[in-house]
């Protein structure tokens, strides 16, 4: 059974990209002249990658600066480091980042990249037989912004209290059928409720529940 920390979030400030906002690399004010006010709806991600990869078609020729822009700035931007008071913890994390090196700096260049970059830290049974001797792994997951779809929190403190995340998944059987269907999380310190839907041919509903430690 797998064990996990909620969803981190890493943010960078894109309030160009922010849904319903037209223009780039401005910024956003009110009235002329009126203080600055940071837009905290989400990116249009897909077209924050096209500008990084210069593949948006209205902006060829300023966008092929973003690249390097972005790259620069993570190329300056440290990875983090944890102390823990207990010398088996502090092994365990320094291990685990740097395994996970690549991991860390890709999260910096999506977060700026795209605006946000979510990562979710799992502790998974371990399968793997060049490590027989570990019973659990910890896993560096990146999760795609788009299918982080609401964060609820507590209205007092502000802090998470539940992840609700969604994707789609298409296959193909043994006979060719294309297959679709919609997977949603909700992840929360306490469980993870899983449910699957199909969305074509057939209708059917598939809920899973994980509770946590």
């Amino acid at each position: 059974m797998a064990r996990w920390t909620l969803v981190d979030r890493v943010v960078g400030e894109m309030s160009k990209l922010r849904q319903g906002v037209a223009g780039l690399w401005g910024v956003i004010t009110g009235t002329l002249g009126g203080t600055y006010r940071l837009d905290l709806s989400r990116v249009d991600y897909a077209k924050a990658r096209a500008l990084y990869d210069n593949t948006e078609e209205n902006y060829k020729l300023g966008a092929g600066f973003a690249k390097k822009v972005v790259n620069a700035t993570v190329g300056f931007v440290g990875l983090p480091e944890f102390k823990s008071i207990g010398d088996d913890a502090q092994k365990t994390v320094n291990d685990f980042l740097k395994k996970n090196e690549f991991k860390a700096q890709r999260t910096h260049l999506n977060a700026i990249k795209e605006g946000d970059c979510f990562v979710w830290l799992t502790r998974e049974k371990n399968v793997s037989k060049l490590y027989p001797e570990k019973e659990s792994r910890l896993v560096y997951n990146i999760i795609p912004p788009e299918q982080v779809k609401r964060i609820d929190r507590d209205p007092l403190t502000g802090e998470p209290m539940q992840y609700v995340l969604e994707a789609e998944h298409t296959w193909y059987d043994e006979s060719g059928t294309k297959k679709q269907c919609k997977i949603k999380q909700k992840i929360s310190a306490e469980q993870r409720l899983i449910e699957v839907k199909a969305m074509s041919p057939l209708i059917y509903k598939w809920v899973h529940k994980v509770t946590g430690r």
